[in-house]
């Protein structure tokens, strides 16, 4: 007779009942925590983003103010040379009175000038009479092509014309040889006649110098910028940069859109930049 061996028999242990459940808690305890731990970072990193945006508007707040009261003096100056002019009345005092009233010449207004209709520059602050530069032809400029030829499809201005004023992109300017703003103004005469153009420099170092004290860290940097989307001042870490550069096309909407406010948003060198901006009164420019 033949002998089986004795089937083979599976018991569960009762201790490991316990210790599976007590795994799965502990999973479950630990990805509590982790999220939690989650939660708060991304809180956190969202209220450090929100009192970043807050401090970097606040200070786009700032220097609007004072880009304002900079752009809204000088333009009352060129209004009153601007009637002077339509009236046929300047003389070299007119430059030189009108300019220093301002009490920003020459660290800010670098020059005040007129120029005629037919672009040759007539006198400024600098040069009274315009002997000592010769009376220059200034017609290839932009700032001056604008108001006497404004019809010239061949050449698009590098600049905005926004109620009768225009506001270039920094260049060097021919009489004063300082990297200059342009702005401009035409001048009309009663019987509807071009008599010239009214221009006022801005000098550029004087916003470079401001931007420059402004502290905003590692990489931070203030700009002032046209609705063009041109940038006509730039300093990275306290240090000028180059300009002429442009924004994003999206950020230039955004601009456009908003009068004062923050966005995240990749900057002119392609970095990623936390930008609090605030547009300057009704001129079309940003800061």
């Amino acid at each position: 007779m033949n002998s089986h061996p004795p089937a083979t028999q599976w018991h569960r242990s009762p201790a490991l009942i316990p210790s599976v459940a007590a795994c799965a808690f502990s999973a479950l305890v630990l990805l509590g925590a982790w999220a939690t731990m989650a939660a708060m970072l991304r809180w956190q990193w969202q209220e450090t983003l929100q009192a970043e945006m807050r401090q970097n508007t606040n200070t786009a707040l700032a220097l609007k103010e004072h880009t304002l009261r900079i752009l809204a003096t000088v333009d009352q100056a060129m209004l009153r040379l601007q009637n002077a002019a339509m009236e046929g009345k300047i003389s070299a005092q007119d430059f030189i009175g009108i300019a220093n009233e301002t009490g920003m010449v020459p660290q800010i207004l670098t020059q005040l000038s007129y120029v005629g209709a037919d672009g040759r520059f007539l006198g400024s602050n600098l040069d009274p009479d315009g002997s000592r530069s010769h009376n220059v032809k200034l017609m290839e400029r932009d700032h001056i092509r604008v108001h006497l030829l404004p019809h010239d499809k061949n050449r698009p201005f590098s600049g905005m014309l926004q109620n009768g004023l225009f506001i270039s992109q920094s260049l060097l300017g021919k009489v004063s040889g300082v990297w200059t703003i342009q702005l401009s103004r035409k001048v009309t005469g009663s019987d509807g006649q071009i008599l010239g153009v009214v221009v006022a420099s801005l000098n550029q170092s004087h916003f470079d110098e401001v931007y420059a004290g402004v502290q905003l860290g590692s990489h931070g940097g203030v700009v002032l910028a046209g609705l063009d989307g041109t940038i006509r001042v730039r300093v990275i870490d306290g240090r000028k940069t180059a300009v002429g550069m442009q924004l994003p096309p999206s950020l230039v909407q955004t601009l456009a859109a908003q009068n004062t406010g923050a966005v995240l948003s990749p900057s002119s060198d392609g970095m990623q930049r936390i930008m609090g901006f605030s547009r300057v009164g009704d001129y079309p420019l940003v800061s």
